[in-house]
């Protein structure tokens, strides 16, 4: 076999959906601080001409992540249990539109 040949069929399958869905977190929580540390580290990244630092703690950058991630999914939550559009009736028949024009109802200067 050829070196092509054999890379072929030693490389790992692409994921797929499927795939993909076996490896995501059970907890929401635990995705998004995922994603969220991945941000933070990628923002506190400092990267020279031959070197990258994080001056901040890993750790802390993780606890950070896990707090703001409880955060959003704690507001998430609230949000979900009081909506906060509500569905207003108006009924026009009951309006007095020829009162919004006459001379009494216009304001008068103080």
């Amino acid at each position: 076999m050829s070196n092509a040949a054999t890379a072929t069929a030693t490389a790992p399958a692409r994921p797929t959906p499927a795939n993909l869905a076996d490896t995501t977190p059970a907890k929401p929580i635990v995705a998004t601080a995922e994603r969220l540390f991945i941000e933070l580290v990628s923002g506190a990244m400092v990267i020279a001409e031959n070197s990258a630092k994080l001056p901040v703690d890993a750790k802390s950058l993780a606890n950070l992540s896990f707090e703001l991630s409880k955060a959003f999914h704690e507001v998430e939550a609230s949000r979900r249990e009081k909506p906060v559009l509500t569905t207003a009736t108006f009924d026009a028949n009951l309006c007095d539109f020829d009162a919004w024009t006459t001379a009494a109802s216009t304001p008068t200067a103080a």
